[in-house]
């Protein structure tokens, strides 16, 4: 469904959507439509999005019912630096790369929610304690408590070739 959304100032939106405007009132499509918003706001840098329905009529003589979805968008949020121990011995761009958390661009709740999997993902890490995300100055920063730890497995592709047909000896490439 695609939504029209209507600034009323830079706090707060009023709401209009394609398939509730001049329909019968479906609060579970109204559940679902602010389930929408709060979405795309939560993964383009709005974590604190405050979304509420208000200002609810019922006009009885015209059989409608008019509702407001009030949107306060509060800090628009940046990623910023990541934290992990110096051991680790790996550039910031790995992780920022692998997590998909690069610093400058816009809070995605929906990746900051996949770290932890992520992290645990990783053969040559373990996490200690779940990531802590700490917020300020409209910036997240991000702190990792994880370790080394031995690899068991290596991925690559290993090749035997012989010198000669004659020869019964292999080389490994």
């Amino acid at each position: 469904d695609r939504l029209f959304v209507l600034p009323s100032d830079y706090e707060q939106f009023n709401y209009l959507t394609k398939n509730l405007y001049g329909k019968p009132y479906n609060f579970n499509k109204i559940l679902e439509s602010k389930n929408i918003i709060l979405d795309y706001f939560e993964n383009n840098g709005f974590p604190f999005v405050y979304i509420k329905l208000d200002s609810t009529i019922i006009d009885y003589p015209d059989k409608s019912i008019t509702s407001e979805l009030i949107i306060k968008k509060n800090n628009f949020i940046l990623y910023s630096q990541l934290n992990y121990p110096d051991a680790i011995n790996l550039k910031p761009y790995y992780f920022e790369n692998y997590l998909g958390i690069k610093t400058g661009e816009p809070y995605r709740e929906k990746t900051v929610q996949k770290i932890d999997t992520r992290l645990n993902n990783l053969e040559f890490i373990s996490v200690n304690t779940p990531m802590a995300v700490n917020f300020f100055n409209n910036k997240a920063e991000f702190t990792l408590d994880i370790k080394k730890r031995k690899a068991n497995q290596f991925d690559g592709i290993l090749g035997f070739t012989s010198q000669s047909e004659e020869n019964e000896k292999f080389t490994l490439t």
